[in-house]
């Protein structure tokens, strides 16, 4: 063959390397040193790594955001690779079939859901002669059982999504297929620091998971995003479905979703130790990258472990109390406190106290004085003053919104002894622009900007920009 190659000016086509990456590696490499017009295209789902070789990778088709689909029009949507792909397959199962206003979110939702896969796509739109494009969308949880029945001419791995990718996987390695496995526990992807802590196991070690994760990389089964300040590595959608199955069928999924619920929750209670200062900002950002992960570690925890759930839904209260997250917050924390032991009356109290808080901010005013009487009482029988001044000052406000000023000053100077008692700064802080809000209500302007000065002069000395951010916002009502 290399005789017959060697003066010709042509390109030759290797398909599917893959399966054979070695002998394609070595013929290429052989046929190009002997035939210098030669050009090859190779596809495969990872490099052949010879010399010479220039690497190509081919994404997903462009997929809109479900969420985003009601507010583009048709012809927007229209742009999308994976939406004409789908709709020229839908076409020739039901040829009258067109995108309109009517299923235009669905088609989108199809799309994004199935990560822009081709395949998966062509198979979704054959179905559309025997379910409605909204049905279809609804039932890809269950996709690999959905997306079947592919041509009968196509290769087997080809007629369904499982089989294809069930075809990549099986040519993996042992190590390599444990670490895609454990992988699928990360929602959203993770940093490298935190695969190696979740993911080494007896098939792969701790040493090892670069060098593996660098075989799964360049076999395009997991990708490399750098859009954040450290590369983080991502699983699609789909993959990532396929991988929670492996792991579940290998009886190592509860250990491995332990560990990650594990890392998730010192993440959470070290930026909760950071929640006041300089690195305020840095730990929100931080939180509110990794929120997938930490929803998939409470979605865990709370059904298996419900201890580290309860503990991880008290560090988060104040990041979904922050960045708005009321409803989802306020769900999660009263799911955790009904499934607490008596042995974590501690955490209960910080929860029952953080529930108080996100009821009140959704105007919910008695149930956020049942909780927040609740972690009163429970603060006081377990002896925790700093608690019970948290407590009282969240009551004080209440008591203040329904206008019950005698009440809310009662409350905000218990508070406000308490925390002085305690020399928490911070504490005092809060209690001293809780008493400003009340005397400012109270048209006592001169009593409201002393009480401002002092908070704001304690929240620059402990640099709390949020603290700071209260005082002032009050001295500015009252100039």
């Amino acid at each position: 063959m290399s005789d017959c190659l060697r003066d010709k000016q042509l390109l030759l086509v290797l398909d599917n390397c893959e399966h054979l990456i070695q002998a394609c590696a070595e013929l290429a490499e052989r046929l190009l040193r002997v035939a210098p017009g030669l050009r090859i295209v190779a596809t495969s789902r990872e490099a052949l790594h010879i010399t010479g070789e220039r690497v190509y990778q081919v994404p997903p088709l462009r997929v809109p955001e479900a969420a985003a689909a009601n507010r583009m029009t048709l012809a927007e949507l229209a742009q999308y690779e994976s939406v004409q792909l789908f709709v020229d397959r839908a076409a020739s199962v039901q040829s009258n079939l067109a995108v309109t206003s009517a299923n235009a979110e669905a088609v989108a939702q199809i799309c994004y859901d199935l990560d822009g896969i081709p395949l998966a796509i062509e198979l979704a739109a054959a179905r559309v002669n025997v379910l409605p494009i909204e049905q279809i969308a609804a039932r890809l949880d269950d996709r690999f059982r959905l997306l079947t029945g592919g041509s009968r001419t196509a290769l087997p791995r080809q007629q369904t999504l499982l089989a294809l990718i069930d075809w990549s996987y099986d040519w993996l390695s042992p190590a390599e297929q444990a670490l895609f496995n454990r992988l699928s526990v990360f929602r959203g992807g993770c940093a490298l620091e935190t695969m190696e802590t979740v993911c080494a196991c007896e098939q792969v070690q701790y040493a090892e998971i670069l060098r593996v994760l660098t075989q799964l990389v360049e076999k395009s089964l997991i990708r490399m995003d750098e859009r954040s300040s450290e590369p983080r590595y991502l699983m699609l959608e789909t993959m990532r479905r396929y991988g929670q199955d492996k792991l579940e069928a290998s009886g190592e999924a509860d250990i491995t979703y332990r560990l990650h619920s594990e890392w998730f929750l010192r993440l959470a209670e070290e930026a909760e130790a950071h929640w006041s200062g300089a690195a305020q900002q840095a730990w929100l950002a931080r939180l509110e990258l990794e929120h997938d992960n930490l929803r998939m570690a409470l979605e865990w925890s709370l059904n298996h472990e419900p201890g580290i759930g309860l503990r991880l839904a008290a560090a988060l209260g104040p990041f979904w109390d922050v960045r708005g997250y009321l409803t989802e917050g306020l769900e999660t924390l009263e799911c955790a406190l009904a499934g607490a032991g008596d042995e974590q009356k501690v955490w209960q109290a910080k929860a029952l106290h953080l529930a108080g808080k996100l009821a009140a901010r959704q105007g919910d005013y008695q149930r956020a004085q049942e909780l927040e009487t609740r972690g009163l009482e429970l603060n006081r029988e377990l002896g925790h003053l700093a608690g019970v001044a948290h407590s009282l000052d969240s009551l004080g406000q209440l008591a203040w919104f329904q206008s019950d000023y005698a009440t809310a000053w009662r409350y905000y100077w218990a508070s406000l002894s308490i925390q002085r008692e305690l020399a928490d700064k911070r504490g005092i802080a809060t209690a001293l622009n809780s008493l400003g809000q009340l005397a400012r209500a109270q048209d006592d302007y001169a009593a409201a900007r002393r009480l401002y000065q002092e908070s704001l002069s304690l929240s620059q000395e402990i640099a709390d920009p949020r603290g700071m951010a209260f005082s002032l916002n009050g001295l500015g009502d009252i100039v």
